[in-house]
């Protein structure tokens, strides 16, 4: 490991759309020593959670504005109407960008079926969602 990079929020986001919004201050930016790095991600998005209408919470991540995996797609699915929070959603993903520029890392959120969607919604406690960036030499 070269460096780690580590950016935390417990800025609530809420979407109501099924179009895509950048979680609030959920982005990290790491800049590789070499192009054959790799950029291993660890993210834990907190406090999410759906309302009314069998809605779910959509969660991506994007590299440099585009898109570059799912984080979870269909979060809260239930099947049923009412609220259901779910906690926290982790992902792992290990990125190759070829690059020695800086590369930025975003979470987006939208709401399956147009109703609430949340992140760090404070249910129970203060959530804090957390983005870290590892350079693993080659």
């Amino acid at each position: 490991v070269l460096q780690i990079v580590s950016v935390s929020t417990t800025t609530q986001s809420v979407s109501s759309s099924i179009t895509y919004a950048d979680v609030t201050s959920l982005v990290a930016a790491i800049t590789p020593s070499a192009t054959s790095s790799k950029i291993y991600i660890n993210v834990a998005v907190s406090g999410v959670g759906k309302e009314v209408n069998n809605a779910f919470v959509m969660l991506k991540m994007l590299r440099n504005g585009s898109f570059l995996f799912h984080i979870d797609n269909l979060a809260g699915l239930n099947g049923a109407s009412g609220t259901n929070y779910i906690g926290t959603v982790t992902s792992n993903f290990l990125d190759s960008p070829s690059s020695t520029s800086s590369v930025s890392y975003k979470v987006q959120l939208a709401s399956g079926n147009n109703s609430y969607a949340y992140v760090n919604r404070p249910n129970a406690g203060s959530p804090t969602s957390t983005i870290t960036l590892m350079e693993i030499g080659a």
